[in-house]
């Protein structure tokens, strides 16, 4: 019984949260492809930490 009363819980939280991970999940490829055209960009070139920070900073990457 305690192993099925388990189980039921299990999956509804599974499912509940299903939506909220598959966001998140949208958010950080939305992100890691800003950063990846970003150092396309700035290929050769000298980062400027300054402006790397404000840029990882602007697409929510990094928060303060």
């Amino acid at each position: 019984y305690l192993h099925h009363l388990m189980q039921i819980y299990f999956d509804k939280s599974v499912n509940e949260l299903a939506p909220i991970n598959k966001k998140l999940i949208q958010k950080r490829e939305d992100i890691q492809k800003k950063i990846d055209e970003w150092h396309k960009k700035n290929k050769g070139e000298e980062i400027n930490k300054k402006e790397y920070l404000e840029f990882l900073k602007s697409i929510s990457y990094i928060v303060e």
